[in-house]
């Protein structure tokens, strides 16, 4: 029975894991887009300012720009890198991957075709491998307001519960 709690620990992490790295990634483009956007775009409406002669518009477009700027360049974690953004999507690809071979694990133990103790030793196998991938995904993801973990854990309980407990809503 320890094993079974294992392994179903294990998928629920992985499903939350891989449900976090997708809706993070989703952000930052989100963040990047606006970002890449709106810099342009106010620079372009400080010289139209600058032209028409309103200066008080301009120096507040500016000082936006400014602030925009240094925020990003201070706080880089912010609007993470188009690399750091493919990143989240590779290590979405791998939790689901991770969570791919422990479902299979967990319908080979309920079945019997394999041991309590194959079964462990598999959990763990698989495990070590994805500690890396822990780690890679702590250091991307910058924070996670509350609200956003209740609807991780939320999507993840709707998905896991038809599945594994037969709970159809």
């Amino acid at each position: 029975m320890i094993v079974r709690n294992k392994i179903w620990d294990e998928i629920v992490h992985a499903d939350a894991n891989a449900i976090c790295a997708r809706k993070y990634a989703n952000v930052q483009r989100r963040i990047q887009m606006f970002y890449l956007i709106s810099v342009p775009l106010l620079s372009a409406v400080c010289v139209l300012l600058t032209k028409l002669q309103l200066y008080n518009e301009t120096v507040w477009t500016a000082l936006f720009i400014f602030v925009s700027s240094l925020i990003k360049a201070v706080f880089p974690r912010i609007v993470l890198p188009e690399k750091d953004i493919l990143e989240l999507d590779k290590l979405f690809q791998d939790f689901s991957e991770y969570y791919g071979k422990l479902e299979d694990l967990w319908f080979r133990y309920e079945k019997n075709v394999i041991s309590e103790e194959d079964a462990e030793k598999e959990v763990v196998a698989i495990g070590k491998s994805n500690v890396k991938k822990k780690k890679a995904l702590n250091k991307l993801v910058l924070w996670i307001p509350k609200y956003i973990d209740n609807r991780i854990t939320k999507e993840s309980e709707q998905h896991l519960n038809p599945i594994f407990n037969n709970k159809y809503e």
